[in-house]
């Protein structure tokens, strides 16, 4: 019997490295019942963000006489903090009975603890929450730090004076680092402050802190809105200049739609050159972003060669953005041979036109109207 227990511990400890949550709930009903145990099965859910199977499996442990401690406690806010965004605040109050149940054992919630907590109050965009269990912190004499302020940050989505608040504390309470930075920016894009979020961009330059890719995707998006294409394009230059930015495929396509709209071929070979040295993967977007690109270079055979690749390899990722970018080669490149091919190969792919396909396209039948004059 000590055997099949410790095949069964052995066997939890590996879906728990492994993060299978199927082979812990599988296992529960032979795993013993000891608090080291039930730790293991709930952190698995808890990573994987199924609640209701975390805290169904702590009601098995009280029931089993099995005391809770802190890492038990941890594991069950993770799971409210992980859970789905689409669940609408749901998880929030368990938050606040996990706070009883800790008071209940007589174990002090940490600001880990606390932070898991707000986490799931941002998530959710819920400041009245947030700014709650701010209060309990503080009654706990529990200091917030850096990641309870960013937090706090992105549940102040829906108000720009609360959210310059908090920044302001933690600017002066703690320094902010740049996960704190790319929240605030990210909100302040998100709110309509574009302005403040390219003065705030250029504030933690002038400290020294080094953009991620998340700062950079960010502060393109903001330019490229404000149509302030050659700010964008020194922040391209930067991208493919520093090691630190560690670009991945939702930036480089970024990158990409930005080199187009300079009408540089020479920065998209950058970008592709830099793709490649990287081993940066393309997406379904990565495609659609290049025919699109090569379109507006007037670069047709490059689109329409790239517009095979894509369908050779995911004929299902097909979209209306796809052809939409092949129409933009033709109008470029005056190829108004291609027109029939690209609708062909529209309805062989199920895709319906939508109001800018067919603004262009009547924009070629006119062309093409002219020409037979």
């Amino acid at each position: 019997m000590t055997s099949l227990l410790s095949e069964h511990r052995k066997k939890l400890l590996a879906s728990f490295r492994l993060n299978d949550p199927a082979t812990v709930w599988d296992l529960s009903p032979h795993a013993k019942k000891d608090l080291w145990t039930f730790d293991q099965m709930i952190a698995v859910m808890a990573k994987n963000g199924f609640v209701n199977k975390a805290f169904k499996l702590y009601q098995s442990m009280k029931k089993a006489g099995v005391k809770p401690g802190a890492g038990t406690f941890m594991w069950l806010l993770m799971a409210c903090a992980r859970a789905p965004a689409d669940t609408g605040g749901a998880y929030i109050p368990r938050c606040y009975y996990v706070l009883d149940e800790m008071t209940k054992f007589h174990v002090s919630p940490t600001i880990q603890h606390f932070n898991f907590i707000l986490q799931t109050c941002s998530n959710f965009r819920d400041i009245a929450r947030a700014e709650d269990v701010l209060t309990i912190m503080q009654q706990h004499k529990v200091t917030p730090d850096v990641n309870s302020y960013t937090s706090l940050l992105k549940a102040s989505s829906a108000s720009v004076s609360k959210l310059l608040h908090f920044w302001g504390r933690l600017k002066a309470e703690v320094a902010p680092d740049i996960r704190a930075y790319n929240t605030f920016l990210s909100t302040l894009k998100d709110s309509s402050n574009p302005m403040l979020c390219l003065r705030v961009y250029k504030e933690m330059k002038d400290t020294g802190m080094q953009p991620d890719k998340h700062t950079m995707s960010i502060i393109l998006d903001v330019l490229v809105k404000e149509g302030q294409i050659q700010e964008a394009a020194s922040v391209l230059d930067e991208c493919i200049r520093s090691a630190s930015v560690g670009i991945d495929t939702q930036l480089a396509n970024k990158l990409i739609s930005v080199a187009s709209r300079l009408n540089s071929m020479d920065k998209l070979v950058k970008v592709l050159e830099l793709m490649k040295l990287k081993s940066i993967p393309y997406d379904d977007a990565t495609y659609e972003a290049l025919i699109a690109a090569y379109g507006r270079l007037g670069a047709v055979d490059l689109s329409f060669r790239t517009y095979r690749v894509f369908k050779a390899e995911r004929p299902k990722s097909l979209s209306i953005r796809t052809f939409t970018g092949l129409l933009l080669a033709c109008r470029q490149s005056s190829r108004l041979d291609l027109l029939k091919a690209i609708e062909e190969d529209m309805r062989l792919s199920r895709v319906e036109p939508d109001g800018i396909f067919l603004k262009i396209r009547g924009e070629l039948l006119h062309r093409l109207s002219e020409s037979s004059q």
